[in-house]
């Protein structure tokens, strides 16, 4: 009996050390750092929480954070802070400014810069090259570039794809928004039910639209996983923050949503999350054991 339960306890310690000693995936989250009741303003700062848990500060409190995002080859982060767009190394140093006003921001994997900015007071994408300077590519709002950085999706009142060339625009969902790309193409698309939920659509409508969570603000890894805050219904903080995979269905924990933090971006192994639930429960399928 002794050693039976000797045996039992060094193989929950082993597991304990295990699950707690890296999470697999590295995350940007905005949280409010600073509120005043008497003005109602308050002010919010982009972290980093690393893989081993700890978190990190990149930015000065802000009043508004428009999104943030690591490049494809996750060395660089770029965000908006009070409306300006900023790109700065993976680690928070060599700070620059891009001298545009915008948000929702991302980098291709050529290099260009697609965000949403206003002109006058109708909302836009645009692309932004080195080489040959700025321009719009579309009427709309929230977008989101391609795997292979030549397309790009968007919502204006619909789900809208065009070329990163401005040419091959087209409508794909008249039914959702918030779109964003999976790595074979399809895209993730927030509809408006009685709960928030996200649906998988096909860009060239031969497949039936799938739906794949109850959830929102949602963003796709660089490994292909849908992260998601978990939304029961809307107007409700978000519950906790998950990850599904599109093709198997697997879901995992990765984050409490009760310490008001919003992850913007990962990256990372998702699929080696070890993140455990609160009150114990695993949420993952981990070292062959099953979740209860």
């Amino acid at each position: 009996m002794v050693v039976r339960i000797v045996r039992f306890v060094t193989f929950v310690a082993s597991f304990v050390l295990l699950a707690s000693s890296a999470w697999g995936w590295e995350g940007l989250f905005s949280q409010k750092v600073f509120s005043d009741p008497e003005t109602g303003v308050t002010r919010h700062a982009l972290f980093l929480r690393k893989d081993d848990g700890a978190v990190r500060q990149l930015t000065a409190d802000e009043e508004a954070l428009g999104g943030a995002s690591f490049s494809r080859d996750g060395k660089e982060i770029v965000f908006s802070a009070d409306g300006f767009l900023y790109v700065m190394n993976d680690d928070g140093v060599n700070l620059r400014p891009y001298d545009l006003s915008g948000s929702n921001a991302q980098l291709t994997v050529d290099g260009a810069l697609v965000f949403g900015a206003p002109e006058g007071n109708i909302s836009k994408v645009w692309v932004r090259w080195a080489s040959t300077g700025t321009r719009s590519l579309a009427t709309g709002e929230f977008p989101d570039v391609s795997f292979d950085g030549k397309t790009i999706a968007y919502d204006n009142g619909a789900v809208f794809v065009v070329g990163i060339d401005g040419n091959r625009k087209r409508l794909v969902a008249e039914d959702g928004g918030y779109p964003k790309f999976l790595p074979n193409g399809d895209l993730v698309v927030l509809r408006d039910r009685a709960q928030p939920e996200l649906w998988i659509v096909d860009p060239d409508g031969q497949r039936e639209d799938d739906r794949l969570a109850v959830g929102g603000n949602h963003f796709v890894s660089a490994d292909g996983w849908v992260v998601y805050g978990a939304i029961p219904k809307w107007g409700v903080p978000t519950k906790g923050w998950y990850a599904t995979n599109p093709r198997t269905r697997e879901t995992r924990f990765l984050a409490s949503g009760d310490d008001g933090r919003t992850y913007l971006s990962v990256r990372g192994n998702l699929a080696d999350s070890r993140a455990v639930e609160p009150r114990g429960k695993l949420s993952v399928r981990w070292a062959g054991l099953k979740r209860q």
